[in-house]
C-alpha cells in the first residue's frame, strides 16, 4: 500500500471514530477506546490503532464538550414543539378573524334591516316590499350562517384549549428532559474529566516507557556499532590476507603454466624437426624402394631370360645325339 492509500485509510478511521463516539454519547454510554475499536471492527472490519483512537477521542471531546456545556446553559425548544405552537397561533388568529367578521356582518345586517324598514314605510311599494322581504330572508340566512360560524369558533376555541393543555404538558416534559439532560451532562463531564486524567497518566507512563526504551535502544545500538566495527576490521584483515595468499598462489600457478608452456613449445619445435626429418627419411626410403623395385623388375626380367635360356639348353641337350 502506498502513502496515499494509508492516509486515506486513516482519514476514514477518524470519521468512523467521531461517528460512533457521537452515537455512544447519544445513547448515554461511556466513550471508551475499546468500545470504539470493537464497533469499527465489527461493522467495517477495520482494526483501528489504539493511539489513533485515543487522539480522536480527545479531539471529539474538545469539540463536543463546549457544545454540551452551551446547550445546558441555553436549552433550546424542540422543533416539534415550535411547530405545534405555530399551528395553535394560526388557529387562534383564524378563529379571531372569523369572529370579527361575524360581528361585522351582524352589524351590517341590522343596519340594512333598519334602512329597509324605513324604505318600506316611506315607499309602500309592493315590489320594494317584496325585495325587502327577500333581503330579510337573506339576512335571516346570514344570521343562521353566523350562528354556525360561532359554533365553529367555539369548537376551534375548544381545540385551542386542548392544544394549550398539550403545550403545557409538552413544556413540563421538556423541563423534565432538560433537567435529566443536565444531570446526564454533569455525569458525562465527570466521566470526561476522569477519562482525561486517566489518559494523561497513561500518556505520561507511555512517554516514560518509550524514553527508557530509547535509552536501552541507544545503548544496544552503540554496542552493536562497536561490534560491527570490530567485525569489519577483522573482516578487512582477513580479506587482505586472503587476497595476498590468492595473489601469490595465482602468481605461482602463472609461473608454472609459463614454464610448462615453454616446455610444450620446445617439444613442439622438436616434433616439427622430427617431422621434417621423418619426411626426408620417408622420401629417401621411397626413392630407395623405387630403385629396388626397378632393380627387382630388371632381375625379374633377367630371371625370365635365364629360365628361357635354361629351357632352350635343356631342350638342346635332350635333342643332341649321344
Amino acid at each position: 500500500m502506498n502513502s496515499a492509500d494509508a492516509k486515506g485509510g486513516r482519514a476514514k478511521t477518524r470519521v468512523l471514530i467521531h461517528t460512533y463516539a457521537q452515537e455512544l454519547l447519544e445513547q448515554g454510554l461511556e466513550i471508551r477506546q475499546s468500545a470504539l475499536r470493537d464497533l469499527i471492527f465489527e461493522r467495517h472490519g477495520i482494526k483501528a490503532s489504539p493511539n489513533l483512537v485515543q487522539d480522536e477521542i480527545k479531539r471529539f471531546w474538545s469539540f463536543a464538550g463546549p457544545a454540551i456545556s452551551a446547550r445546558l446553559h441555553r436549552p433550546s425548544i424542540p422543533e416539534t414543539l415550535c411547530l405545534q405552537i405555530d399551528q395553535l397561533w394560526q388557529i387562534a388568529l383564524e378563529s379571531a378573524s372569523v369572529a370579527l367578521q361575524g360581528k361585522l356582518q351582524k352589524s351590517d345586517s341590522d343596519l340594512q334591516m333598519t334602512e329597509n324598514a324605513q324604505l318600506a314605510v316611506q315607499l309602500r311599494n309592493s315590489n320594494l316590499v317584496a325585495a325587502l322581504l327577500t333581503r330579510d330572508e337573506e339576512i335571516v340566512e346570514l344570521r343562521v350562517i353566523n350562528a354556525r360560524l360561532g359554533e365553529h369558533v367555539e369548537h376551534l376555541s375548544s381545540g385551542v384549549r386542548d392544544w394549550k393543555e398539550k403545550y403545557d404538558i409538552l413544556l413540563k416534559e421538556h423541563s423534565i428532559a432538560a433537567q435529566t439532560h443536565h444531570d446526564d451532562t454533569d455525569r458525562l463531564d465527570c466521566l470526561h474529566r476522569a477519562q482525561v486524567e486517566f489518559i494523561q497518566e497513561l500518556h505520561l507512563g507511555e512517554v516514560q516507557r518509550l524514553h527508557q526504551q530509547l535509552i536501552q535502544a541507544s545503548a544496544i545500538a552503540s554496542s552493536a556499532h562497536e561490534d560491527a566495527a570490530r567485525h569489519l576490521e577483522h573482516t578487512e584483515n582477513h580479506l587482505m590476507m586472503e587476497t595476498a595468499r590468492i595473489r601469490d598462489e595465482e602468481r605461482r600457478k602463472a609461473e608454472h603454466l609459463q614454464k610448462e608452456l615453454r616446455q610444450a613449445n620446445q617439444i613442439l619445435e622438436q616434433l616439427r624437426v622430427l617431422k621434417s626429418k621423418a619426411a626426408q627419411d620417408i622420401a629417401e626410403l621411397k626413392g630407395r624402394l623405387q630403385s629396388i623395385g626397378e632393380a627387382m623388375d630388371i632381375l625379374r626380367d633377367d630371371n625370365s631370360n635365364l629360365r628361357q635360356q635354361n629351357a632352350a639348353l635343356q631342350n638342346a641337350l635332350i635333342r643332341a645325339p649321344i
